[in-house]
């Protein structure tokens, strides 16, 4: 998968394993991409690891999409909790054996606990 689509798609293209989903939340497209083109998160100081299911990856995105302004051709997402990660221009959800990472743009990994619990600003 080379192009952008739109995260509609998002089930039919599950990446494999090793692989990531990168997620534009400006205008909610994806693609797919290898680990060659981005760091491997760092989980060694992380105590508790939430892996989600491809399903659940699905439904996060469309939980933001639609909290975001649905279908508006462009918005953008910001993190308003201090330790959060500031702008969410990107989402990095990698797939590991274990089930999928969410991630920041600079693959700093949010657990679904500061997920559920993160304040965010919408602009469009």
């Amino acid at each position: 998968m080379n192009d952008w689509v739109t995260i509609d798609l998002l089930g039919e293209h599950e990446p494999k394993i090793g692989e990531l989903i990168s997620v534009d939340t400006r205008d909610f497209h994806f693609i797919i991409a290898k680990p060659k083109d981005f760091n491997i998160p760092d989980l060694k100081h992380v105590k508790n690891v939430d892996y989600l299911t491809f399903d659940e990856v699905k439904q996060r995105c469309e939980e933001w999409k639609e909290k975001s302004g649905g279908s508006k051709k462009w918005r953008m997402i910001y993190d308003n909790n201090p330790k959060g990660g500031g702008w969410y221009k990107y989402i990095r959800i990698w797939r590991t054996e274990y089930g999928y990472l969410w991630c920041t743009r600079d693959n700093y990994y949010r657990s679904n606990q500061s997920l559920k619990n993160i304040n965010f600003k919408y602009t469009y």
